[in-house]
Protein backbone atom coordinates (compact mmCIF):
# COMPACT_ATOMS: atom_id res chain seq x y z
CA UNK A 1 0.00 0.00 0.00
CA UNK A 2 2.94 2.36 0.65
CA UNK A 3 4.03 2.14 -3.15
CA UNK A 4 0.68 2.53 -4.17
CA UNK A 5 0.51 5.92 -1.88
CA UNK A 6 4.27 7.13 -3.43
CA UNK A 7 3.42 6.43 -6.74
CA UNK A 8 0.25 8.79 -5.79
CA UNK A 9 1.89 11.51 -4.46
CA UNK A 10 4.67 11.58 -7.36
CA UNK A 11 2.21 11.69 -10.13
CA UNK A 12 0.68 15.01 -7.41
CA UNK A 13 4.25 16.77 -7.37
CA UNK A 14 4.62 16.43 -11.28
CA UNK A 15 1.24 17.55 -12.17
CA UNK A 16 1.60 20.53 -9.47
CA UNK A 17 5.01 21.21 -11.19
CA UNK A 18 3.70 21.53 -14.80
CA UNK A 19 0.29 22.97 -14.01
CA UNK A 20 1.02 25.13 -11.24
CA UNK A 21 4.47 26.02 -10.54
CA UNK A 22 6.04 25.98 -14.08
CA UNK A 23 3.07 28.57 -15.12
CA UNK A 24 3.10 30.62 -12.49
CA UNK A 25 6.96 31.29 -12.83
CA UNK A 26 6.79 31.81 -16.26
CA UNK A 27 4.18 34.23 -16.13
CA UNK A 28 5.71 36.34 -13.20
CA UNK A 29 9.54 35.71 -14.24
CA UNK A 30 9.30 34.27 -17.97
CA UNK A 31 10.71 31.07 -18.85
CA UNK A 32 13.39 29.53 -16.70
CA UNK A 33 16.48 27.21 -17.08
CA UNK A 34 15.08 25.55 -13.61
CA UNK A 35 11.65 25.37 -11.81
CA UNK A 36 11.91 25.01 -8.06
CA UNK A 37 10.15 21.79 -6.99
CA UNK A 38 7.93 19.98 -4.70
CA UNK A 39 9.37 17.22 -3.07
CA UNK A 40 7.60 14.81 -0.26
CA UNK A 41 9.48 13.28 2.45
CA UNK A 42 9.27 9.64 2.89
CA UNK A 43 6.00 8.66 4.34
CA UNK A 44 6.79 7.89 7.90
CA UNK A 45 9.37 9.95 8.34
CA UNK A 46 10.00 11.98 11.40
CA UNK A 47 12.23 15.26 12.22
CA UNK A 48 12.91 13.27 15.75
CA UNK A 49 15.45 16.23 17.04
CA UNK A 50 11.96 18.69 15.93
CA UNK A 51 9.18 16.32 17.99
CA UNK A 52 11.87 15.93 20.53
CA UNK A 53 12.33 19.93 21.41
CA UNK A 54 8.47 20.47 21.03
CA UNK A 55 7.51 17.86 23.37
CA UNK A 56 10.63 19.05 26.14
CA UNK A 57 9.25 23.05 25.63
CA UNK A 58 5.50 21.89 25.99
CA UNK A 59 6.49 20.11 29.00
CA UNK A 60 8.77 22.23 30.08
CA UNK A 61 5.90 24.97 29.83
CA UNK A 62 3.50 23.12 31.71
CA UNK A 63 1.16 22.60 28.86
CA UNK A 64 1.51 18.61 28.23
CA UNK A 65 2.53 16.10 31.29
CA UNK A 66 4.06 13.28 30.39
CA UNK A 67 2.27 10.22 32.00
CA UNK A 68 3.44 6.72 31.27
CA UNK A 69 0.73 6.79 28.00
CA UNK A 70 2.53 9.71 26.61
CA UNK A 71 6.29 7.97 27.81
CA UNK A 72 4.76 4.72 25.70
CA UNK A 73 3.93 6.77 22.99
CA UNK A 74 7.04 8.67 22.92
CA UNK A 75 8.99 5.25 22.87
CA UNK A 76 7.15 3.81 19.65
CA UNK A 77 7.37 7.09 17.75
CA UNK A 78 11.32 7.29 18.46
CA UNK A 79 11.86 3.28 17.63
CA UNK A 80 12.54 2.76 21.56
CA UNK A 81 12.55 -0.22 23.87
CA UNK A 82 8.33 -0.63 23.35
CA UNK A 83 6.09 -0.08 27.12
CA UNK A 84 3.83 -2.55 27.07
CA UNK A 85 0.33 -1.96 28.07
CA UNK A 86 1.08 -3.97 32.13
CA UNK A 87 3.82 -1.61 32.37
CA UNK A 88 2.04 1.63 31.97
CA UNK A 89 -0.51 0.26 34.16
CA UNK A 90 2.22 -0.26 36.94
CA UNK A 91 3.69 2.99 35.82
CA UNK A 92 0.37 4.87 36.57
CA UNK A 93 -0.32 2.72 40.09
CA UNK A 94 3.53 3.72 41.21
CA UNK A 95 2.40 7.28 40.08
CA UNK A 96 -1.12 7.31 42.01
CA UNK A 97 0.89 5.52 45.18
CA UNK A 98 3.15 8.72 45.31
CA UNK A 99 1.03 11.87 44.51
CA UNK A 100 -1.07 9.64 47.69
CA UNK A 101 2.02 9.54 49.79
CA UNK A 102 2.38 13.09 49.23
CA UNK A 103 -1.49 14.15 49.92
CA UNK A 104 -1.33 12.15 53.46
CA UNK A 105 2.01 14.40 54.05
CA UNK A 106 4.57 11.03 54.26
CA UNK A 107 6.85 12.26 51.85
CA UNK A 108 7.33 16.39 50.43
CA UNK A 109 7.50 16.82 46.71
CA UNK A 110 10.91 17.67 46.57
CA UNK A 111 11.74 14.57 48.42
CA UNK A 112 9.89 12.94 45.30
CA UNK A 113 12.03 11.03 43.07
CA UNK A 114 9.37 9.55 40.29
CA UNK A 115 13.00 8.03 38.66
CA UNK A 116 12.83 5.46 41.67
CA UNK A 117 9.33 4.99 41.71
CA UNK A 118 9.33 3.28 38.10
CA UNK A 119 12.99 1.78 38.75
CA UNK A 120 10.80 -0.15 41.56
CA UNK A 121 8.78 -1.16 39.02
CA UNK A 122 10.86 -2.21 36.49
CA UNK A 123 12.41 -4.49 39.85
CA UNK A 124 9.30 -5.81 40.28
CA UNK A 125 8.49 -6.82 36.65
CA UNK A 126 11.87 -8.41 36.48
CA UNK A 127 11.02 -10.59 39.61
CA UNK A 128 8.25 -11.70 37.80
CA UNK A 129 9.39 -12.86 34.91
CA UNK A 130 12.14 -15.22 36.24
Amino acid sequence: IMGFISDKLSYMMEQIHRQVIKPLINANFGKQESYPEIKFTKLGDVDHPAVSGALSQLASAGLIKITPKTTQLIHKQFDLNAISDEEVKEMEIAELEAEMQIIEGEQSQDDLDIDSIFSEGEEIEEETEV
